[in-house]
């Protein structure tokens, strides 16, 4: 009576035993903006340059002693736009700051850690870049604790 048993018993565990070696493959999920972000970054090349330099704007212009830096890219978009009889680019984002332990003074921020409070690191950006060949234009307005501005 053990015998017949014990045989419905191994093709199913066979099966188990293969089935549990397949690869497990994680799905990661990201909203629409956020693709569309990844997506601006990896096609424009001079996405990120545009980010750093406002970025660097914001920390001259802001009165605060210490240096922000770049959390995350909440939206933007880029427009090709003619200027001067010239095919120039548009940035448009918005960027989310944290202020950092660090000052405005040092050379690398990337690697400050954020203060602790949570109203400190509550900044928002928003800019408007346009991409010239021969310098750049901007406009920047700020809101935000230390910057001046409401």
């Amino acid at each position: 009576m053990l015998c017949p048993l014990g045989r419905r018993i191994l093709p199913w565990a066979m099966l188990l035993l293969l089935l549990g070696f397949q690869p497990l493959v994680t799905q990661a999920w990201c909203s629409e903006t956020d693709l569309d972000i990844y997506k601006l970054q990896v096609s424009d090349p001079k996405f990120s340059p545009a980010v750093e330099f406002a970025l660097q704007d914001f920390n001259q212009q802001s009165e605060n002693q210490y240096a922000y830096k770049l959390v995350r890219v909440l939206s933007s978009q880029s427009k090709k736009v003619e200027w001067r009889g010239k095919n120039s680019t548009i940035y448009s984002m918005k960027l989310q700051l944290g202020r950092t332990v660090c000052g405005k003074s040092e050379e690398d921020i990337d690697d400050c850690p954020l203060q602790d409070s949570a109203e400190l690191n509550n900044v928002s950006q928003s800019t408007s870049l346009p991409h010239f060949t021969y310098g750049q234009r901007f406009l920047c307005t700020t809101a935000g604790p230390g910057t001046g501005q409401g």
